[in-house]
């Protein structure tokens, strides 16, 4: 994972990031990604996991905003926007 250092990990008290998950159901894998972008749209920092297990489409992307929150802690991120395509998983967050 990315460790921040320097002013990144000051300048990252608060950030939206986009999450999403995908499954590979002929290698019975799935894989989440996490990306960070400034106010212009800039990356400013990104991230790809893949976890050998045959997960539906629905736990990949639980499994996103997971690995979105955990890699937000991470890098230094206090207050983060989480944005997926996952109407079941937002709904069940906001609950």
């Amino acid at each position: 994972m990315l460790r921040p250092h320097g002013s990144l990990h000051q300048e990252m008290s608060s950030k939206s990031a986009y999450v999403d998950g995908a499954v590979f159901a002929r290698h019975r894998a799935v894989g989440n990604g996490v990306i960070f972008r400034d106010d212009m749209g800039r990356v400013e920092a990104a991230l790809s996991k893949r976890l050998d297990a045959p997960l539906g489409a629905v736990e990949a992307e639980a499994m996103a905003y997971e690995t979105g929150l955990l890699f937000a802690k991470d890098i230094g991120v206090q207050e983060v926007v989480i944005e997926g395509d996952s109407l079941i998983n937002y709904s069940s967050c906001i609950e």
